[in-house]
């Protein structure tokens, strides 16, 4: 969880740096040219001022949305399938004592007539 937040809180940086960045361009930009006009007013520029308002809330609406969607923890699960080994049958186990030597040939029939094979 710690990792998710700092991952988030890392984006929630990097989009701010980019909007001030983003921000200190369109103000180069909006001033800078011919001097011609009144400041924004003149020269055609009201659509750097529309700029100025409306871009800084675009980025705030997309950092609040990543802030909230990714500070909330989500479930993890368990996507790989969990093996488990089969039991063995009564004359599965049978045939293992016998075959290591815990078993006589007499109590091996004697065992294997009573379990009906």
């Amino acid at each position: 969880m710690t990792n998710r937040n700092t991952s988030t809180l890392l984006w929630i940086v990097i989009a701010l740096v980019i909007s001030v960045a983003a921000m200190a361009i369109i103000g180069t930009l909006a001033f800078s040219g011919d001097e011609s006009g009144y400041g924004m007013m003149g020269g055609g520029a009201w659509g750097w001022g529309m700029a100025f308002m409306i871009v800084p809330a675009i980025i705030l609406i997309l950092i609040i949305v990543v802030a909230v969607g990714g500070l909330e923890e989500k479930p993890t699960y368990n996507t790989y399938p969990v093996y488990v080994q089969p039991q063995p049958s009564p004359l599965d186990i049978l045939n293992q004592r016998y075959a290591r030597g815990e078993l006589s040939q007499e109590e091996y029939d004697r065992i294997r007539a009573r379990l009906g094979v």
